[in-house]
């Protein structure tokens, strides 16, 4: 293949995964634009700040993580949990106790549900979109106007303790901050305890406005516990003791809230957008009267409606990106239509300034008439109610043009791929007549695609579907002529067309929800099915009964069927395969959307099990697991003499899977012990087990990388001088030296090769191992053995599938062309001289361990042995009587100083293929990294202004017509 065609091929590849991801992937532009205090005017009160008069002064923000409704809500009935359910008993008290000055709200969150995502809408008040899901490990500083940057403008300091993640995001604003580690998920305390070490000196300190404390216990707990287990119970005690301490320091002019940024799962996990991880709690509480409704347990509100909520109630501009509603039951009823107007006037303004900027004319045309009817209002008409309304009919547009997937590009995207794999498959046909007008029309696809990365035009989008499809068809139609015109005497069979279909079937089934959310029943029917298509694709494999002998006792049709045509061996194989294949059942985990689902005790987190005997059974079956495992990888590499050396590549291969093996015994013997006895080093124990692991495997890899042959030499003590000077001299003299002294290295070996005959499986097995060992530790104990299965299957899959076309067997020939084909050929010295090697056997007339070729088929075989064609079942009855070597004749090209140049290039990249790879690996890292960066887009387009007018940059602009 030619390396232009390839790098088109590459290209082809890539740009249909770039367009794809751009329609699926949506994101939405950020706007660097401020509120201010002139932004909002207000005639219905006399107002003596800056968009409302304050209702208080300072406001207490305490984040417990992971803070699920119903933790907070009280719970009767035979369902109510022991572990979380009704803990809380300060909340509870105070909402009956205190009814006007509390309030507790089921605070729904947006999916993703990830901690990351929810602070970036708690502080901006806007919504994300599919892709932030992605950078919930990656924190860059907010570059939207939040509440945090509105205090600090306004000179008011911010406290924060908790969390690391609010250092990320805000990494200069705070006055004072005690951040701590949140990665690792293992450790319940030390982020807790140290936000309590500072909480209360910093709540009797009168020199900030707004003090941020986040608790990450209970959504560690449910991480490693899941919530029934008597841990969450401990930690939510905490958490109550916590806040009554805070409500007895809380000051008249302070506003107390209590939130979690998510909810959890009954195994304690989040993410996604389940109603049980969007359910979060919300409660406020002042020692004030708060409101005057007579319940204060209120429905479904919004986490995006907290921040016009705070900033209005602490009277500083609500952040210039927000679309969230006020909750209108904490304002006064004479502040009640001020901050309604404050409110919409606010989205308003955030909505004619984002479509102007953003260019989206589907969002532009849905928010025109909404914008028409509002401005058409009369004083009279605009009441709180129809300003409410407004935000809410403004933030459900946003919302679906934000979740909507952009069909075109995600077509673009799709027949890319597949008119790429297409010219592809064209390449391996015919290669030569692949070429010429077809890459032209490859050149312009690309073309208009750079176009339409760089522009906005709505035709390209059309014309490229019309091209994309256009080169698909022509792709197809040649595959299927070159198919019938050149193998039209060799087409596949159905039955070994099937599995194709079976493999297309599969990738089909990704385009329909229900199979999706049926994955794993779809893909264990069609293992199946293909279990059952390899077992019947090796009938007649065993040895027929030969003619003569006696007939054999008269049985039952079926089991007489079964034992002529299949042998023990594949019938017993298939079995045991099947039964592994449907064990997976219990290592199955249950999605979101499978309600019906019950969860194995395999797939639980070891430390939420409550009973001894479930954690013994699966602590020793995990053990005896990954142990096999180890010790059958090992053996293999041992019985084959991959570690019989003393190189360093070798004792480290012997020894690393066995030190690997002791980290996750101690590292799984931590997790069983309780939480408390780890406490005060757990951190930094919890994560040194999986560190050498880790360690030992990249080393592994990257000596495996550097040299991946395993072959050990040994050399005789008494030929050892001799040979080693021979050998200064170059390969030849080594050659010349054994040819000459043949005689006396005959009978006494002077040399052993170790690895040899694995030469190839033993570097792979080996690498299998290196990452079999972090395969394990990341998945967990519980599915160990499911991967100990899975191997097993796969192995016995590869050995009933390793049958040739004519049966197992070493294939000789009479025919010395056919063989040629067939003859390896490899360079010998640096001119690069090219050599091959032809054995010529003698094979022993045994026919039950022989298979002679000839016109007519073999009676009892699976298939026609073609002519002059010897297929010999046993080793032993092939002796090689010769060996021809041969060079291959090739005159050398008459090339220019160009031409040795390149060659010479292309050479070096195929010597150092493995670290270019890399290179490009880490190339395509960082040009992610660059693509996700928002400062990096924003120069981009700025700098290529001049040249694209569609990409204009209007950061700067501020729009002053409310």
């Amino acid at each position: 293949m030619r390396l232009w065609t390839l790098a088109l091929v590459v290209v082809g590849y890539l740009a249909g995964l770039y367009f794809y991801s751009r329609g699926f992937l949506l994101t939405r532009q950020t706007l660097r634009l401020n509120s201010s205090c002139a932004d909002v005017q207000h005639p219905d009160a006399p107002v003596r700040g800056c968009w409302l008069e304050a209702r208080f002064k300072r406001a207490i923000v305490l984040v417990i993580d992971a803070l699920r409704f119903d933790f907070v809500d009280r719970q009767t009935g035979p369902d109510v949990s022991p572990y979380y359910h009704n803990r809380l008993a300060t909340i509870g008290r105070l909402l009956e106790e205190r009814k006007h000055q509390s309030l507790l709200v089921e605070f729904t969150a947006d999916p993703p549900t990830t901690t990351l995502q929810r602070l970036k809408a708690l502080t901006t008040g806007s919504l994300p979109t599919f892709i932030d899901a992605g950078t919930n490990f990656a924190g860059t500083a907010i570059d939207e106007d939040n509440i945090i940057d509105q205090l600090v403008g306004l000179d008011r300091n911010v406290i924060f303790l908790g969390d690391d993640t609010w250092t990320a995001l805000f990494p200069a604003q705070f006055h004072r901050q005690f951040p701590f580690p949140s990665f690792d998920v293992k450790d319940l305390h030390s982020v807790d305890d140290g936000v309590l070490g500072h909480l209360y000196d910093e709540l009797n300190k009168p020199d900030w406005t707004l003090l941020v404390a986040h608790f990450l216990g209970v959504d560690h707990c449910g991480h490693k516990y899941g919530p029934s287990h008597p841990e969450m119970r401990r930690k939510l005690d905490q958490m109550d003791r916590m806040i009554a301490n805070v409500t007895q320091l809380l000051a008249d002019d302070t506003l107390l809230i209590i939130f979690g940024d998510h909810g959890m799962t009954t195994t304690g996990d989040h993410g996604g957008d389940s109603p049980d991880e969007l359910a979060a709690a919300l409660f406020l509480h002042s020692n004030l009267p708060l409101h005057s409704e007579d319940n204060n347990v209120l429905s479904a509100v919004a986490q995006v409606d907290l921040v016009p909520t705070l900033s209005l109630l602490l009277d500083f501009p609500t952040p210039f990106s927000s679309l969230g509603t006020i909750i209108p039951q904490v304002f006064t009823r004479e502040q009640q239509m001020a901050a309604a107007k404050a409110n919409v006037e606010q989205v308003v303004r955030y909505a004619h300034s984002y479509s102007k900027q953003s260019g989206d004319s589907a969002l532009s045309s849905r928010l025109q008439p909404l914008l028409r009817t509002f401005n058409s209002l009369t004083p009279e008409e605009l009441t709180v109610e129809r300003c409410l309304e407004t935000v809410r009919q403004m933030q459900r547009i946003f919302r679906e043009c934000w979740a909507t997937f952009h069909g075109p590009w995600m077509l673009i995207g799709v027949l890319a791929m597949l008119e790429t794999l297409s010219w592809t498959l064209r390449l391996m046909v015919d290669e030569d007549r692949s070429w010429g007008g077809r890459a032209v029309l490859k050149l312009v696809t690309v073309l208009l695609q750079l176009i339409a990365y760089f522009g906005q035009q709505e035709i390209i989008p059309v014309a490229l579907h019309m091209l994309l499809s256009l080169q698909l068809v022509l792709d197809l139609a040649a595959i299927v002529n070159g198919l019938m015109v050149v193998k039209q005497n060799r087409l596949p069979s159905l039955l070994h067309a099937f599995p194709f279909l079976l493999l297309l079937l599969h990738a089909a089934s990704f385009f329909s929800n229900s199979f999706v959310v049926y994955e794993r029943d779809v893909i264990r029917y069609l293992a199946q099915t293909s279990l059952l298509l390899l077992l019947v694709q090796r009938k007649g494999v065993g040895a027929p009964r030969k003619p003569g002998t006696a007939a054999a006792p008269k049985i039952p049709s079926l089991w007489r069927l079964i034992c002529v045509y299949f042998d023990w061996k594949s019938i017993l194989f298939t079995m045991v395969a099947l039964v592994l294949l449907r064990s997976g059942v219990m290592f199955a985990k249950c999605r979101e959307e499978q309600s019906e689902c019950v969860p194995s005790w395999l797939t639980a987190s070891f430390q939420s099990l409550h009973d001894d005997a479930d954690k013994n059974v699966r602590f020793l079956t995990a053990l005896a697991s990954v142990g096999l495992l180890i010790f059958a990888m090992r053996s293999f590499l041992r019985r084959n003499g991959h570690l019989d050396g003393h190189s360093f590549k070798s004792v480290a291969l012997g020894a690393a899977p066995l030190l690997s093996f002791t980290a996750i015994l101690v590292y799984w013997v931590s997790l069983w012990l309780p939480d408390n006895v780890w406490q005060h080093y757990q951190t930094a124990f919890s994560l040194a087990p999986p560190l050498i692991v880790y360690t030992l495997s990249l080393m592994l890899t990257a000596l495996l990388a550097i040299n991946p042959l395993l072959i050990n030499v040994v050399m005789g003590e008494q030929k050892r001088e001799e040979l080693d000077e021979s050998a200064v001299a170059s390969k030849r003299k080594v050659f010349q030296h054994f040819k000459r002294n043949w005689a006396e290295y005959l009978g006494q070996p002077t040399g052993t090769v170790f690895g040899l005959a694995s030469a190839i499986s033993g570097p792979i097995v080996a690498l299998l191992l290196c990452w079999t060992v972090v395969l394990v530790l990341l998945l967990g104990d519980g599915i160990v053995a499911s991967n100990f299965a899975s191997i097993l299957r796969h192995g016995l899959i590869n050995n009933m599938n390793k049958v040739s076309a004519f049966g197992e067997g070493t294939y000789l020939s009479t025919e010395l062309s056919l063989s040629l084909n067939w003859s390896p050929m490899s360079a010998v010295d640096s001119n690069g001289k090219r050599v091959g090697c032809v054995a010529l056997c003698e094979i022993v007339n045994d026919p039950s361990g022989v298979k002679i070729g000839c016109n007519e088929s073999v009676v009892g075989s699976a298939k026609t042995v073609p002519n002059k064609y010897f297929i010999v079942r046993n080793d032993e009855l092939v002796i090689v009587r010769y060996l021809l070597v041969y060079e291959h004749e090739s005159k050398p090209p008459q090339t220019s100083n160009q031409q040795r140049l390149f060659h010479r290039t292309l050479g070096w990249l195929s010597t150092h293929r493995f670290w270019l790879l890399m290179c490009l690996y880490f190339s395509l890292l960082m040009a992610v990294g660059l693509a996700s960066s928002s400062n990096f887009r924003f120069y981009w387009k700025r700098l290529f202004a001049q040249y694209w007018p569609n990409h204009r940059h209007n950061d700067h602009h501020h729009y002053d017509d409310a």
